[in-house]
């Protein structure tokens, strides 16, 4: 990954950065056939293969105290203490 400053405060009066990473990288999703010859891409995986349920464990409040805050084991069994 490359990151270059665009523009600067003192001369441009705000501060922009550009970002360049290769393409494997970020949110996307990674076929089989990435990986191996012959397996599935994109286009023949269906969506609903992609999609599961999932739940949002709330700890904002543990974050105000401490910005670097983690998820904790302890938290997970907390939640399912309370929603099952």
């Amino acid at each position: 990954m490359k990151v270059r400053n665009v523009y600067e405060v003192d001369e441009h009066g705000f501060w922009a950065q550009e970002f360049t990473h290769v393409g494997q990288w970020g949110t996307h999703c990674d076929p089989p056939a990435h990986f191996h010859k012959g397996f599935r891409t994109i286009d023949n995986i269906e969506p609903k293969e992609m999609f599961l349920p999932l739940v949002v464990i709330d700890v904002h409040e543990e974050v105000a105290k401490n910005p670097d805050y983690v998820l904790t084991i302890d938290d997970i069994h907390k939640w399912e203490t309370k929603h099952g």
